[in-house]
C-alpha cells in the first residue's frame, strides 16, 4: 500500500515540476520575443536615421549656390552599392535617381520624410509630400562590411 502512494506522490510531483519547467520556458520565450523587438526597433531606427542623414547631406549639397559635383560623387559612391552608383552615373538618365526628379526646390530638404515599408526591415520610402509636389521613392537597404548601403531604388 505505501508502495502505491509512494508512486502516486513521485508522479504527482514529476507532473507538477514539468508544468513548472513549461511556464518557465514559456516566460523565457516571451522575454526573448520581447527582446528581439526591441532589438528589430534600435535597427529600424538606425536604418532610418542613416537615410535621413544620407538625404540632408545630399540635398544640401545640391541647395550649395555652387554645386561641389566631386563631393556629391563621393556620398553617392560611400553610401550605395556598385550597381546603383553605375546608374547615378550614367549619362544616359536625365533626372536625378534619388529624387526621381528632374528639378530640385530648397524647401525639400526640411520637407522630406523617411520610413520603414511596413512588413519589410530593409525597405524605406523616402518622401516628400506638399501642394506642389508628390515624391516617392522607395530605397533598400543592405548592411556591407558593417555598414548600410542603397542597394536598390524603385519608384511609388
Amino acid at each position: 500500500m505505501k508502495k502505491k502512494q509512494l508512486i502516486t506522490i513521485l508522479a504527482v510531483f514529476f507532473l507538477q515540476s514539468c508544468g513548472e519547467n513549461t511556464s518557465t520556458n514559456s516566460n523565457f520565450k516571451n522575454v526573448e520575443k520581447e527582446e528581439n523587438k526591441k532589438l528589430n526597433l534600435n535597427y529600424k531606427k538606425e536604418k532610418e536615421e542613416y537615410l535621413q542623414n544620407f538625404y540632408k547631406q545630399y540635398l544640401n549639397i545640391l541647395n550649395s549656390e555652387i554645386i561641389d559635383f566631386k563631393k556629391l560623387d563621393r556620398l553617392v559612391e560611400e553610401n550605395t552599392t556598385d550597381s546603383i552608383f553605375a546608374i547615378y552615373y550614367d549619362e544616359d538618365i536625365d533626372y536625378d535617381i534619388f529624387l526621381n526628379s528632374q528639378d530640385y526646390d530648397e524647401s525639400w530638404g526640411n520637407l522630406f520624410k523617411i520610413k520603414q515599408i511596413e512588413g519589410d526591415e530593409n525597405n524605406f520610402l523616402f518622401e516628400i509630400n506638399n501642394n506642389e509636389v508628390d515624391i516617392k521613392v522607395k530605397l533598400k537597404l543592405i548592411q556591407y562590411n558593417n555598414e548600410y548601403k542603397i542597394c536598390d531604388i524603385s519608384y511609388k
